[in-house]
């Protein structure tokens, strides 16, 4: 972001959740853990925009 970019990527979109249960996860482990990656990207896009007022909001995940 501090280059410019205006869209995130979590690295978890080759996750899935019949992927997820195939390495042994359940359902409910596989959808938390795909949840928390675009959470995380979010916890910290949230944390850049506060040391960067001056950024555009249009930040896409």
């Amino acid at each position: 972001m501090n280059a410019g970019a205006n869209c995130g990527i979590t690295a978890s979109y080759q996750a899935t959740i019949l992927g997820l249960m195939k390495a042994g996860y359940s359902m409910a482990e596989a959808e938390r853990i795909i949840q928390q990656a675009v959470q995380l990207f979010m916890e910290t896009r949230q944390e850049w925009l506060k040391t960067n007022p001056h950024a555009v909001l249009s930040l896409f995940v």
